[in-house]
């Protein structure tokens, strides 16, 4: 390779590879452990505000029906 690309200090052999070698720079798997951590927050903050429809619609029920024995307890005095 020095005869190739001579001794210089800007060719880095860790970044002279082609397709088939299946080498992964460290930039690229930078890039791929961000992407899984922001896939990872979106995932967690969809389950978060799903769990806090969910309380939302519980207490709506559970409003409802309070409110539903209320009207009938009034109707019966």
């Amino acid at each position: 390779m020095d005869r190739i690309f001579g001794c210089r200090e800007n060719i880095s052999p860790s970044f002279i590879s082609n397709d088939s070698t299946g080498y992964i720079s460290d930039e690229e798997k930078e890039v791929k452990v961000k992407n899984n951590s922001v896939e990872s927050l979106v995932a967690n903050e969809y389950k978060l505000q799903t769990e806090k429809l969910e309380v939302e619609k519980k207490k709506w029920e559970y409003e409802r029906e309070k409110l539903r024995l209320s009207h009938e307890l009034s109707m019966k005095k």
